[in-house]
């Protein structure tokens, strides 16, 4: 399995893939750095889809939940219209 295999599953099947984490300044998927995403919520306004996967305190729950894109959530902490909670 891979070691990120969300992200590796996604680049399998052509996604253009990004990454916001305030703590983590680089974030490589089998050897391929992936684009990091300096302004969350620029970086929502421009994607499709965005996926939850840490629930940091940083990070505004109902500002989540408002953005443009949809919302999977893996934490099931945010809500919104587009917000799925999985």
């Amino acid at each position: 399995m891979p070691a990120h295999p969300v992200a590796a599953g996604l680049l399998a099947a052509g996604a253009e893939v990004s990454y916001h984490d305030p703590y983590i300044a680089e974030f490589t998927v089998g050897g391929r750095s992936l684009p990091r995403a300096e302004n969350l919520q620029e970086a929502m306004a421009e994607a499709d889809v965005a996926i939850l996967l840490q629930d940091h305190a940083c990070y505004a729950r109902e500002a989540l939940g408002q953005a443009r894109c949809a919302l999977l959530d893996t934490r099931g902490k945010a809500v919104g219209s587009r917000v799925t909670l999985l």
